[in-house]
């Protein structure tokens, strides 16, 4: 019964290693295909003097790398904030993965049975002049 236990909390812990936690979209959840491959989602919220968005990435990584998953995340985040910026006749920074990490908010995990990586990521973007 002893070695059951380990054995469960080990095959348990592997698995669930992998996890990264859901994201919580603000307002309405839209998709995000631009390559027709896997589909991510994000949500964008326009707070006056900027643009709040939110985002969903995944992706198949035979080799783990974190710096892979961030860069796509990071690439939702800007493509959304630049396009919402473009509608409404305002302009915005875009941002690298290394500034994301910094000064925004990322979680990744990569489940070790089918591969794929899941990041999510939040940064705000303020209207630039």
């Amino acid at each position: 019964m002893k070695y059951l236990k380990e054995t469960l909390l080990i095959v348990a812990s592997t698995i669930l290693s992998g996890c990264s936690l859901g994201i919580d979209h603000i307002g309405e959840a839209k998709q995000f295909n631009p390559d027709g491959t896997m589909i991510d989602e994000y949500s964008i919220n326009d707070y006056g003097y900027g643009v709040h968005v939110r985002a969903e990435y995944s992706e198949h990584q035979f080799i783990r790398s974190s710096a892979s998953g961030f860069r796509g995340c990071t690439n939702v985040l800007n493509t959304v904030a630049l396009n919402h910026a473009k509608e409404t006749g305002k302009r915005i920074k875009i941002i690298s993965w290394r500034e994301m990490k910094e000064n925004g908010y990322i979680d990744h995990g990569r489940d070790p049975i089918t591969a794929v990586m899941n990041v999510n990521c939040e940064y705000y973007f303020d209207y630039r002049n």
